[in-house]
């Protein structure tokens, strides 16, 4: 949060580098001022105190260092002012042309699909269903969960399904197959790696596709290393 000690952080760094004594690690620390995700404020997720926030909005780093770079006379105000305009410019710009460009072909969204034939098809039959990829997610879960009553989903928020995939499926099968989980993903794949070696077929959800590697030590070098 504070643009000088990042530099002169990593200037220590790389003097110690460049004199042999090895390598350093920089814990850069910041504040995330918006929610978690994008649906948070339509949802009213609050799980934040607005002083809090308040707080953190007050070390903002660009307005600090706009600030500081004002008493050192090395920008003026007007300059900073002139500053913001032109990168506000340039985000209406993008956003403009964004707005203005045509939309996609939507046949192009089932290009470079295929189907295989799910249990029962008869053979040689062509399936021509088609389905979102969520749709089809959330299709093949619950065909699973009928057929294994050992099949278990554990996840952030999937008893309320935020993304849609479980929808319905607590209703159906009840809390004992539908397990929300902290928000810790190495724990929950974890659990969900000793579920699978007691006898379970967990199916783990992550909100996040990037979250994977919160779990990596979990999936690498736990999960891995078990026939589950």
């Amino acid at each position: 949060m504070d643009v000088e000690q990042v530099m002169s952080a990593t200037q220590a760094a790389v003097e110690r580098a460049r004199s042999d004594q090895g390598p350093s690690l920089l814990e850069c620390k910041a504040y995330r001022y918006q929610g978690h995700f994008t649906a948070e404020r339509a949802l009213k997720l609050t799980y934040r105190l607005q002083d809090e926030i308040e707080h953190w909005r007050g070390r903002d780093p660009i307005l600090s260092w706009a600030a500081k770079l004002e008493e050192r006379n090395i920008l003026s105000a007007q300059e900073c002012a002139f500053i913001d305009e032109e990168v506000a410019g340039l985000i209406d710009e993008a956003v403009t042309y964004a707005r203005a460009s045509e939309w996609p072909d939507g046949e192009e969204a089932f290009a470079d699909m295929y189907v295989t034939a799910y249990p029962g098809c008869r053979k040689g039959v062509r399936v021509e269903r088609q389905l979102t990829y969520l749709q089809a997610l959330r299709e093949a879960l619950m065909q699973e969960m009928r057929a294994d009553p050992n099949v278990i989903v554990v996840g952030e928020d999937v008893r309320h399904a935020l993304r849609g995939i479980t929808k319905g499926i607590l209703e159906e099968f009840g809390p004992d197959r539908i397990w929300d989980a902290p928000i810790s993903e190495a724990a929950f794949v974890g659990m969900g790696t000793g579920a699978a070696i007691a006898g379970l077929r967990p199916v783990i959800e992550f909100q996040i596709p990037t979250l994977l590697y919160v779990a990596m030590d979990q999936l690498a070098n736990q999960h891995r290393n078990f026939d589950t």
